[in-house]
């Protein structure tokens, strides 16, 4: 610190209101035309205080009021507060209804300081937060208002606001290479599928529908609304992720054991998402492992493949990640309301390119073991990003110790 202490080890302490005015400015249809740039919740990263983005907004097609905000104004999402998304703005714009903006008064605080101190934890400990039921938490401008803030001098108070920025720019470049880190992980993921999907060796394998794979047809399951008490469990779409389905993604649900009977997991077939809201997962499988759960079901919204003998599981399981077959997939979905589904004519007329079961056994031994090599270092990036993205708060804290 610049400065020292007053004595009593403490600096004087405002209620936040002290320094912060209200800015009302509320727009509404039919008032003003033109073009205009909003930033909501949305466009807030948490506990950076970064703006991630914003959006442009025709004034004369509103069809709900907006708040506006100045630049140099602390704008602060009163919705969820826990994720303290705080920015201070760097132009004139509007924001969404769950959004206060405030000037700083000038004379009292820095607004920068205000800002790190609107995000920190220890604003949140003494905040009285609203959690009504049936409604998200939230903070209104009353409670923010009667927060109390130790204020040093502002030339503290900049010097504080300054160690903050520069922290969260370390942070924020650490964040930046971890990102590169992890494209470039899922890059080689797609590298090595098509050093051997697309290579010349491949395109000499005899070309099969799936519908020719099988040794059943392919089927769906049933979905039932959920029953707490029920000892029947059916997977959830979040069940298929990686080669083998995550069998603890699953709800209770009310069926008669009849049903239930007739759409039990079967160990060793392959599970297919047959309609999500995202495009891109349509398609995606997992087999189910060797012993599964008893009274386990599978839903409407997966396809069962029981496959033949004559193809190796691991090769399959490779060969439908591949980008040629991804693609076929995405091509085949189609949407209502907001659901993309494909069928099972299209999902049976898929192809796949199989050559002897003793070539799939050889190509899929080495593949996979890439392929897991590659998710090693996805998981390991994932995990680097989870913990700088903890980092701004911690930061936040620390900076502020012995101010707040």
């Amino acid at each position: 610190m610049s400065a020292t202490l007053p004595q009593g080890g403490r600096w004087p302490i405002r209620r936040l209101g002290d320094v912060l005015t209200r800015h009302n400015e509320v727009v509404h249809p039919g008032q003003r035309t033109g073009q205009a740039t909003f930033v909501g919740l949305e466009h807030i990263e948490p506990n950076s205080g970064r703006r991630i983005g914003s959006s442009p907004i025709d004034l004369g097609n509103l069809t709900g009021r907006k708040p506006t905000f100045r630049r140099g104004q602390v704008v602060y999402g009163y919705l969820r507060p826990y994720l303290n998304k705080v920015w201070v703005a760097e132009f004139d714009g509007y924001s969404s209804v769950d959004q206060f903006a405030f000037d700083v008064r000038p004379e009292l605080a820095d607004t920068g300081f205000i800002a790190a101190f609107m995000r920190s934890e220890t604003f949140l400990r003494r905040a009285s937060i609203v959690t009504t039921t049936g409604q998200l938490p939230r903070i209104g401008t009353e409670e923010i208002a009667s927060v109390p803030i130790e204020l040093p001098p502002i030339e503290v108070q900049r010097e504080v606001a300054g160690r903050v920025g520069a922290h969260l720019a370390v942070v924020d470049d650490a964040r930046r290479a971890s990102r590169e880190r992890q494209v470039a992980a899922l890059a080689l993921t797609a590298a090595h599928l098509r050093a051997v999907f697309e290579s010349p060796r491949a395109a000499g394998w005899q070309s099969v529908s799936l519908r020719d794979l099988v040794n059943t047809r392919i089927r769906t399951g049933l979905s039932k609304a959920a029953r707490p008490d029920s000892s029947i469990r059916c997977l959830t779409l979040s069940a298929v992720r990686g080669r083998t389905l995550l069998l603890q993604e699953s709800k209770p649900v009310d069926v008669t054991e009849k049903d239930c009977e007739s759409n039990l997991v079967r160990p060793g077939c392959f599970y297919v998402v047959r309609g999500n809201g995202n495009r891109e997962l349509v398609g995606r499988g997992s087999f189910a492992p060797d012993i599964v759960p008893e009274r386990l079901m599978f839903p409407d919204l997966l396809f069962e493949v029981n496959l033949s003998d004559a193809v190796d599981p691991a090769f399959f399981w490779c060969q439908w990640s591949s980008s040629a077959v991804r693609e076929a997939l995405a091509e085949r979905a189609r949407t209502a309301a907001g659901i993309y589904k494909i069928n099972t004519s299209s999902l049976s007329s898929i192809e796949l390119r199989v050559p002897s079961l003793a070539e799939q056994r050889e190509v899929a031994e080495l593949l996979v073991m890439r392929l897991d090599n590659a998710a090693v270092l996805q998981s390991a990036c994932s995990d680097e990003l989870a913990l700088l993205s903890d980092l701004p708060a911690s930061l936040l804290e620390a900076s502020l110790e012995g101010v707040a």
